[in-house]
């Protein structure tokens, strides 16, 4: 099956803005959960914007767990990307397949495959080299961005028990809810520089809510797994603009762990 031109062009431009986060974060100097603050208020007003012509968004304690999971995920990969690598706090997000794997067998009752396995393998040694090189304060950032990876799997394996719902809308009401939980703790931080006020804007607009719009109509056109196996490109893009215009160079045993990670997923989502 040939991939459709429209949903491969909205992927593409989806991991795009998705890999932004780290140049951003490593730019704008403020606190990590001020970032995460604005980031998911301004991402989920404009949600809430383009889903105006849905039908009313009803939250109930499912919506509560999905935000509790997607919160877990968004603002612990702000909180490592500053206190880590860029490249370690998103690579390390994308150890969330392997996490779901392991999820989907109480949650789901879903068994792995045999080359399930073989991810769960590299993802857990390429973890392991991303480790190695964590010392002091810098191996707290290497764990949340583990946990910001099974926070995005948890999330995953939600919207898959309580599938059926809008998917804009879900996220919109996650990311506002995550705001408003973050809103005491960033209360005495909240004035921004009209520097600040911008990259805010572009992190809410162009970095997440737009890129998820892109990749909820994409998920129409293509197959799970091209949506999987394109997605692959933000870590690899987010590490290079961070090089870029920050000059962050990731460690030796980061090349190798995302190597592990990351081609263990190549691997599985690409086999026909």
């Amino acid at each position: 099956m040939l991939i459709n031109k429209k949903g491969l062009i909205l992927l593409v431009l989806t991991a795009i803005g998705w890999s932004l986060s780290g140049v951003i974060i490593k730019t704008v100097e403020m606190e990590a959960l001020p970032i995460a603050f604005y980031r998911s208020a301004i991402a989920g007003i404009f949600l809430s914007l383009c889903s105006l012509q849905g039908e009313p968004f009803k939250p109930n304690h499912h919506s509560a767990y999905m935000a509790i999971a997607y919160a877990l995920a968004v603002v612990l990969l702000v909180v490592a990307t500053k206190e880590t690598t860029a490249a370690n706090a998103i690579i390390l997000q994308y150890s969330a397949p392997a996490f779901v794997f392991l999820l989907a067998i109480p949650l789901l009752g879903e068994r792995p495959e045999r080359r399930d396995w073989w991810v769960l393998i590299s993802t857990m040694l390429g973890v392991l080299c991303i480790f190695s090189q964590g010392t002091g304060d810098a191996i707290d950032g290497i764990i949340y961005g583990l946990l910001s990876g099974f926070g995005f799997a948890l999330l995953t394996v939600l919207l898959r028990l309580y599938k059926g719902r809008n998917p804009v809308q879900t996220m919109a009401f996650n990311n506002l809810l995550v705001a408003l939980v973050l809103l005491p703790w960033v209360w005495d931080s909240l004035m921004l520089t009209s520097v600040e006020a911008v990259l805010m804007l572009i992190m809410g607009v162009i970095q997440l809510g737009g890129p998820y719009v892109m990749y909820a109509f994409a998920l129409r056109r293509v197959l799970a797994r091209d949506a999987a196996l394109i997605s692959l490109l933000e870590p690899l893009l987010n590490p290079v603009w961070v090089f870029l215009f920050v000059g962050e160079i990731p460690a030796r045993m980061t090349f190798l762990g995302g190597s592990l990670i990351l081609g263990g997923l190549l691997l599985r989502f690409s086999r026909r």
